[in-house]
């Protein structure tokens, strides 16, 4: 991951936000004194309960929760006291994360004992010693959910699980900068990234109820286990046989300034603005699906005129003869009438033309959009909703700072240049791209990803169901981000990634037939 091209890449996507919403983070002091008494919170379901292409259910039938964007965060500065969203409890066995674009939590990796990367204890560590959430709506430094980690007893807290989200009040008070390194050593200190974890007690259990500062919260707890666990728990480097660092405990501020810090730093989602941001979204991937319709029929319109004229396709021939030796294929030419064929052809005649119409256009809203907003109902319409897998999947490549070299026929690093500035411009690049190379590129995407994957690299997998032990058991049907980094186990190796990384059975449908 390119740290230079991360950190302009949240900026662009925090102005797009903007954009799409004309509103600016505010104030919190709105929310009164009230919100201090407030407890335990079961959502009701909003985010999802949109038009049945968008929509997603639960496997009983009901609109699933959004467990960031349905709950409210209620964050009250006198009282230090704010709502958060359990993911994984002290003591767990496994460690869970929560993916925005479902709004589904998943398992994130399997807890065992290891040794610490840094040296700097021989304490063995293996399960959290704290309990660890989100706060709702608010984003932090780096665009992903604010990160809190509670101290007190499992049996104070809310009846959470992964397949049915509460919210529970606690209270703040500090927080510590986590920091992170893609490849270590990072020797400069701009190299490691950073973000504000926000340090919370369970005021409802008397050991913590008095505790209102971390100073307090050192006295109470192990604070050597708390360290060890932060910069091991959440995985390492791992090289061949080697091992190295990927996270650090930097820095510690007080329950005040950490409030202050992440509500100035992050960006808190208000109900208009996030209303706006879905509603505008769904109309981007509309636009984009009636493209495809309209590619789809004119494309129809050509191999109909074709047929008619008695023209034989040497390549749809051999794809043809191919189709009748394996499957059983029915599909008939669609036949049109002659007004039909008169009329000038509405929307994009080629792939090519679709695809960078609406990169130039709008690539960088549907990154954004695709960040927080769902693309599609896999189980409404499953040929549009593989089609923005794979295009989320091209997508996705490049915010990991990879391009389609279409003369090379290959996927390459588009690393940074001596100015700061990319090797490729991603919108010159794709002008001497024929369609069927843009296609190719969408039909390899899958393949690099899974390459990333396996060599433990930042990639993305796709989740249908978190399935296995301590799995969520929820349907996401997204992809899901991964740092690559894994938990190294002491006495035995688990590869704790999926086990499935795309479903076999689906493949990218060509427009045009391949080397047109």
């Amino acid at each position: 991951m390119d740290y230079l091209g991360k950190y302009c890449q949240l900026k662009t996507i925090f102005n797009v936000l903007k954009l799409l919403t004309l509103l600016h983070l505010g104030s919190c002091s709105h929310f009164g004194n009230r919100s201090s008494e407030i407890r335990t919170v079961e959502p009701i379901p909003q985010w999802l309960k949109v038009a049945p292409r968008f929509a997603h259910r639960s496997e009983e039938g009901y609109y699933a929760t959004h467990a960031f964007f349905d709950f409210i965060p209620l964050p009250d500065l006198n009282s230090s006291k704010i709502n958060f969203v359990l993911l994984t409890p002290e003591g767990s066995r496994y460690g869970y994360d929560i993916n925005l674009h479902s709004g589904q939590i998943y398992k994130r990796h399997k807890y065992c004992p290891q040794t610490d990367t840094w040296k700097s204890t021989s304490t063995e560590i293996n399960l959290p010693p704290y309990s660890e959430g989100f706060v709702p709506r608010i984003l932090d430094q780096l665009g992903d959910p604010l990160k809190i980690i509670v101290y007190g007893e499992n049996e104070y807290l809310s009846k959470s699980n992964p397949r049915r989200p509460l919210s529970q009040r606690v209270r703040v008070v500090g927080g510590v900068i986590q920091q992170y390194c893609e490849n270590f050593p990072c020797s400069k200190r701009s190299k490691w990234l950073s973000r504000l974890v926000l340090v919370a007690v369970n005021h409802l259990d008397s050991t913590f109820k008095d505790v209102t500062t971390i100073k307090q919260l050192k006295s109470k707890i192990n604070w050597g286990e708390f360290k060890a666990f932060i910069e091991n728990g959440y995985g390492r480097l791992e090289r061949g046989k080697e091992e190295y660092p990927a996270f650090r405990l930097f820095g510690v501020i007080d329950d005040k300034a950490a409030f202050k810090y992440a509500l100035k730093k992050g960006h808190l989602f208000k109900f208009d603005e996030m209303k706006k941001l879905r509603n505008g979204c769904h109309r981007l991937y509309d636009h984009l699906w009636k493209q495809v319709t309209d590619l789809k029929l004119n494309l129809s319109k050509k191999e109909f005129l074709r047929s008619r004229s008695g023209i034989v396709d040497t390549n749809s021939l051999i794809v043809d003869l191919k189709k009748s030796i394996f499957i059983k294929d029915e599909k008939k030419i669609k036949k049109f009438t002659d007004e039909e064929l008169e009329a000038s052809p509405k929307g994009p005649i080629t792939f090519k033309q679709l695809f960078n119409d609406f990169y130039n256009q709008y690539g960088q809203r549907f990154k954004t959009c695709n960040e927080f907003v769902r693309t599609s109902n896999a189980l409404k319409n499953k040929t549009r909703h593989w089609f923005f897998t794979y295009m989320e999947a091209f997508m996705n490549l490049e915010e990991l700072g990879y391009i389609y070299h279409c003369s090379k026929r290959v996927w390459i690093r588009n690393s940074f240049a001596a100015n700061g500035k990319r090797q490729y411009d991603k919108k010159e690049i794709k002008k001497s791209c024929s369609s069927t190379d843009l296609e190719t590129s969408f039909d390899t995407a899958i393949t690099l990803l899974y390459s990333l994957k396996k060599g433990n690299y930042p990639h993305y997998f796709y989740s249908m169901y978190d399935q296995g032990h301590g799995g969520s058991h929820n349907r996401l049907f997204s992809w899901v981000k991964s740092n690559g980094k894994n938990i190294s186990c002491k006495l035995k190796k688990v590869d704790y990634r999926n086990e499935v990384f795309f479903p076999l059975d689906i493949n990218w449908k060509y427009f045009h037939q391949r080397g047109l």
